[in-house]
């Protein structure tokens, strides 16, 4: 009696739908028979897509939420302070009076991070006040960093005023916040395992060049990383990159709705090319860090630039730096020839029947 063969088993198919909310979920596809009929079984692990907006760690409460919407998300500001003023005028305002500070400290050749003159000799820390032996020479310092403050103050005055009742401030202002703090609110949201209203942070595809830990890092989303690009090819901080400090620390900062407020800086190299990589732990220093559901992050990221030229390289749109030319091929084509190149195109057309084994 003939054997009968029995049917072929069809092969299993992966298919790996569009990533949803940063996390691309893979689903495995078992063909029962040649009939297309489909049984779905979600596989539990999740795989992180780099460059899409960061969802909570953990799930908060309704004291979370509470949380995130009533306590002011500026990282060093108290509330009881309510003066505000536009972004990008506050960052020319705090910008122009750093630099204005700086050019008088360079006239009169003071190093605010030397140490003080006499201090050495005499054992004693001498008063940033008065800086120099030389009374004359202090009170010329002295009269031109007041001068620099009352125009300061003018300025601070035309810009700045009350979030609540939207009137100039009288007065002397002692400091201003951003008006608009998205990525702040964004920020103490992530850590309150609340969903980010205004997507400020996306999934890093870096993380720092000697961590061994096995964690997800966050980065800053387009739009605040090229504020990060501004500062340091730009502005406050554009002296590092020429420098040969590898490392620097930056206090009060205004970058991204003054969500990173200290971060540091530092230098790397890898296949890519050079970088300056942001880093900073987003957590608060009180009560907020312990509660239940609350998730202090860690935010990373990689600015690449040309090390000759001290410039930043140009972001692709769809992720990743455009290396540099050489020979007219850009980094990513070494491994490919120029068409010139080419002298026999058959083998790139003979039909190879790839689409008979779907028939």
């Amino acid at each position: 009696m003939p054997q009968t063969k029995k049917p072929a088993k069809a092969e299993s198919t992966v298919i790996k739908p569009m990533a949803k909310n940063g996390i691309k979920e893979e689903l495995n596809t078992v063909a029962k028979d040649n009939t297309s009929v489909y049984k779905k079984e979600r596989k539990k692990d999740k795989v992180i897509v780099p460059g899409t907006p960061v969802v909570p760690i953990t799930k908060g409460n309704w004291l979370n939420k509470l949380i995130t919407e009533n306590i002011t998300p500026y990282g060093y500001w108290t509330g009881t302070n309510p003066v505000v003023a536009p972004n990008k005028q506050l960052d020319d305002y705090y910008y122009n009076l750093s630099k204005g500070k700086k050019a008088i400290d360079k006239k009169y050749n003071y190093d605010r991070n030397a140490p003080r003159e006499g201090d050495r000799e005499y054992g004693q820390t001498r008063s940033a006040q008065d800086p120099f032996k030389d009374k004359e020479k202090n009170k010329k310092w002295k009269q031109e960093h007041a001068l620099l403050k009352q125009k300061s103050q003018e300025t601070l005055r035309k810009i700045a005023y009350d979030v609540d009742t939207k009137e100039p401030i009288e007065g002397y202002i002692r400091g201003a916040r951003p008006a608009t703090l998205n990525a702040s609110q964004d920020a103490l949201n992530l850590h309150q395992g609340i969903s980010q209203k205004y997507n400020s942070f996306v999934y890093s595809e870096y993380k720092p060049s000697k961590s061994k830990e096995n964690k997800q890092y966050y980065s800053l989303s387009p739009q605040y990383e090229d504020e990060i690009r501004q500062d340091l090819f730009k502005r406050g901080n554009v002296d590092f990159i020429n420098s040969k400090d590898k490392f620097k620390q930056v206090t009060g900062s205004h970058i991204a709705d003054a969500s990173l407020k200290d971060y540091q800086y530092s230098k790397g190299k890898d296949e890519k090319g050079d970088y300056v990589a942001y880093y900073d732990v987003n957590d608060y220093g009180n009560i907020l860090d312990v509660l239940p559901n609350s998730n202090p992050f860690e935010i990373y990221g990689r600015i690449y630039y040309d090390k000759k030229t001290g410039k930043p390289i140009p972001k692709q749109k769809n992720g990743g730096e455009f290396p540099m030319a050489k020979n007219g091929r850009r980094q990513e084509q070494k491994g490919l020839q120029n068409l010139e190149d080419l002298t026999n195109f058959t083998n790139y057309n003979k039909p190879t029947n790839w689409l008979n084994k779907y028939k």
